[in-house]
């Protein structure tokens, strides 16, 4: 028994998180959660409102666009101004928790919002969506807020650096479970023959061609890359496991996932799944790191903080609040999120295991995992690499001239060339996985609401021009063998008038 107690400390301590990187992963995480908001703001229109591409009376009628386990604020009403508001409310939740003031309540108003925005409109979510929430979830559990924190300069927690607790497990197995299950997706014969490189870099809708012309030089290093993401993959994320060095390997893994997910930067355009990994697993840096960062960054951060905390006092003294939980309610809620934590990681493990087809769950745990959207699936180029790809023509017919304009690259009279820069012709990332999803013959249903939209939106831009009517025309170029020369099809999605 005695070498048993002996192992587990051992174990414990090995596997402690430093809180100074709990704190910095929660001020990144923010970082990219009111990045994505400041995106996703401009095209609220679109995405969110019954004005645009996903009207809510099509949302519900459909299981590509809804699941009635889902809970969203954001669809008891299409109206414009009722987003605005809800929008407001999700980025006042998000300032609080990046500088961590009531910060667990911040972070759980966070999670909560960030659902409901996600589920109003699952067509531009990607891998980056499901990793984001998982992390703020588990953010709620996690002692982020005793450095670098309004909490921590008002409350002034103990010394101790180090934390370990179930919640430390759940945060880790999200990290070890993004990597190494996505490795059981990727069965199919590109990753098996080395070629699931070249045909990633084949497709235009996501490449930059920057990335095309260096790398088509060399067919070797394509098929060496492919096997060398696969085995990484499976093997990098024991290092977070193995308890030698005081987190040296959580930091050699930390930063190899950085490069991996900085050449991912470099290559393709897939949103906020570049930047999420390496903010949000900043909490696994060792003692050793962070000790250098407070040195020389740190103290300036909470410095920082001193001066919102004063501001936040001044705020607080004004309107006469001030919440705080007795010592009963914190002993409860420390019970409370022990459980919780427990079933968490139980609920996102099985559901990893039941969409790789080991186990099946049986009902209502489907639905509770999907109403809480415990539901962490990253999928990019698995089981094979997409095929299809290309680029997007919409060609405007007006009723005062016979040539007809492309509205959606700005050209007049419409030009099929293949643009230079394939990646710049969506407006950012949210777009290019809509029109990715637009693709798709199972969803076809969502074609006329963007052609609508869009043929709306000409008619108020162009007035002059009259215009009648709207194709959606996609150029399909599928992806060949290196070394053979695609061809080009000229394929009409939609028509609106």
């Amino acid at each position: 028994m005695k070498y048993l107690k002996n192992l587990v400390s051992y174990l414990t301590s090995e596997w402690a998180l430093d809180k100074r990187a709990l704190a910095l992963m929660r001020i990144g995480i923010a970082s990219v959660l009111i990045g994505d908001w400041l995106v996703s703001v401009f095209h609220l229109t679109a995405f969110y409102t019954d004005e645009g591409v996903l009207p809510l009376s099509f949302l519900f009628s459909s299981t590509i666009t809804w699941n009635p386990a889902f809970i969203s604020f954001h669809v008891i009403s299409g109206n414009k101004t009722v987003q605005i508001i809800l929008f407001g409310v999700t980025l006042f939740f998000y300032l609080l928790y990046c500088i961590g003031y009531q910060t667990r309540l911040a972070a759980l108003g966070s999670w909560v919002m960030l659902i409901s925005m996600q589920n109003r409109n699952i067509l531009i979510d990607q891998g980056g969506d499901h990793l984001l929430r998982s992390l703020v979830f588990w953010s709620i559990f996690l002692p982020t807020h005793h450095y670098y924190s309004v909490d921590a300069v008002k409350k002034k927690y103990d010394n101790s650096q180090n934390y370990f607790g179930i919640s430390v497990i759940g945060y880790l197995l999200v990290i070890f479970t993004l990597y190494y299950f996505s490795v059981f997706q990727k069965n199919g014969e590109d990753w098996r023959n080395g070629s699931a490189v070249y045909y990633a870099l084949s497709l235009d809708m996501i490449t930059y061609p920057s990335a095309q012309k260096f790398f088509f030089q060399f067919p070797g290093l394509m098929k060496f890359l492919t096997f060398f993401t696969y085995y990484w993959e499976m093997l990098a994320p024991f290092l977070l496991w193995i308890p030698i060095g005081k987190g040296i390997l959580r930091l050699i893994f930390w930063i190899s996932l950085v490069c991996f997910h900085g050449s991912l930067a470099f290559c393709f355009m897939i949103g906020i799944f570049i930047y999420t990994p390496i903010l949000g697993f900043v909490g696994i840096l060792p003692s050793s790191v962070m000790n250098i960062f407070d040195a020389y960054i740190g103290k300036h951060i909470h410095e920082f903080m001193q001066k919102i905390t004063a501001l936040f006092s001044k705020i607080e003294q004004l309107f006469h609040w001030k919440l705080y939980l007795s010592t009963t309610l914190q002993e409860t809620r420390r019970m409370l999120s022990l459980y919780v934590s427990a079933i968490v990681i139980w609920l996102q493990f099985a559901w990893k295991l039941h969409s790789l087809n080991i186990i099946e769950l049986l009902e209502p745990i489907p639905q509770i995992i999907l109403a809480f959207r415990f539901d962490q699936t990253v999928g990019m180029f698995a089981p094979t690499v997409f095929r299809d790809d290309g680029w997007y023509i919409l060609e405007a017919t007006s009723a005062n001239d016979s040539l007809k304009t492309d509205i959606w690259n700005n050209k007049y009279p419409v030009s099929y060339e293949k643009p230079h820069h394939v990646p710049d012709t969506y407006r950012n990332d949210r777009w290019r996985k809509y029109l990715e999803n637009y693709l798709f013959v199972s969803k076809s249903s969502i074609r006329p609401y963007f052609c609508s939209y869009m043929l709306r939106k000409a008619q108020r831009e162009y007035p002059e021009k009259n215009i009648t009517s709207l194709e959606v025309v996609f150029m399909k170029e599928t992806s060949v063998p290196y070394g053979e020369t695609p061809t080009v099809i000229r394929e009409v999605l939609c028509q609106c008038h």
